[in-house]
């Protein structure tokens, strides 16, 4: 089975790379449920898992193999380590992986797309040898969770084209990264959440199917937003000749919401930004700027002191400032 494995990620002599690290039996058990969360198994001096997993600058990437187990995160872990990531994952297994997460419970089989949030308790359970390859991202990154969107239901199991080839996708940039240690830019990172969000996206948005209501008027407009924001054209106009409606219908339809869908618009790319800030020293705020949606670093930068006070310089010194000690204090 782990010649397998590593032949699935076309390594031929694994010799070559990194060792992977290993959980054994009962004590591999104690320590992986230390770093995460509670994982048993019904033979636990059975246990056995092989990982890999590198941090990059805005998400992590892990590979394992792993025997059957049980994994559950709980409320109070979630208080005591809040994690705002998501997992999007894809798994080769012979069996199932079952989730019950929002009171919901979702069958997952080989080559579906696993979507599973951190900050909310859940029961995951593989009841075969399963080779699971995941992608750790944080919820703000895929548009889940922000202060101008709705969180969807997860996890999903949408068995599209366009899930599984996302899949897929996921499986072969997270050897690439975790495995093989291949260069992983910053764009790199940004193309890979751009893609994974987009099939998150079309799902949500088919489940729902809006209609000319208003709050499903508001749902169709912010997803429109998550997809199109980073083009610095894109406007209420647009999402109003989108939606086949006129920007007086649609500004009508946000008379009871906080927010115009211009302002939506405007928060959806500042929020955009402080997160490349605070993630990144790697991009330049051109970059920033870019894959942001606005059209210039100048209008960022004027954008991001009306908001916060800050230049772009003092906000992501804060914001790393803030990672380092919440580092320190973890240790």
């Amino acid at each position: 089975m782990i010649n397998d494995w590593f032949a699935r990620w076309g390594v031929n002599n694994p010799s070559d790379l990194t060792p992977p690290t290993r959980f054994v039996g009962r004590a591999g058990l104690a320590a992986y449920s230390a770093a995460f969360s509670s994982v048993t198994a019904e033979r636990p001096e059975a246990y056995e898992s092989l990982t890999y997993h590198r941090e990059l600058s805005m998400m992590m990437a892990h590979c394992e193999l792993h025997t059957p187990r049980r994994t559950e995160l709980t409320a109070a872990k979630i208080r005591s380590h809040p994690m705002e990531l998501v997992i999007v994952a894809s798994h080769v297994l012979e069996g199932s992986l079952r989730i019950a997460q929002y009171g919901r419970k979702m069958t997952y089989t080989e080559g579906q797309l696993v979507v599973l949030a951190l900050d909310s308790p859940f029961v995951n359970v593989v009841d075969s040898v399963a080779d699971s390859a995941m992608l750790l991202i944080p919820k703000r990154l895929l548009g889940l969770g922000t202060d101008i969107g709705r969180t969807p239901e997860l996890p999903i199991a949408a068995d599209s084209l366009v899930s599984r080839s996302t899949a897929q996708f996921v499986r072969r940039f997270a050897c690439d990264a975790a495995v093989l240690g291949r260069d992983v830019t910053p764009d790199m990172e940004l193309s890979a959440i751009r893609t994974i969000r987009e099939a998150i996206g079309l799902h949500s948005y088919d489940e729902r199917r809006p209609h000319r209501e208003s709050p499903g008027v508001r749902e169709a407009a912010i997803e429109l937003i998550e997809q199109h924001y980073r083009d610095p054209m894109f406007s209420a106009d647009a999402i109003a000749s989108m939606l086949h409606i006129s920007r007086r219908h649609l500004y009508r339809h946000f008379a009871q919401a906080q927010n115009s869908p211009a302002q939506l618009l405007k928060r959806r790319r500042l929020a955009q930004a402080m997160e490349l800030l605070a993630c990144t020293t790697e991009l330049s705020l051109d970059d920033i700027a870019r894959q942001s949606g606005f059209i210039s670093a100048n209008t960022l930068r004027a954008r991001l002191r009306a908001e916060t006070g800050l230049s772009p310089i003092e906000f992501r010194a804060s914001r790393q400032a803030d990672r380092r000690d919440d580092l320190e204090g973890s240790k």
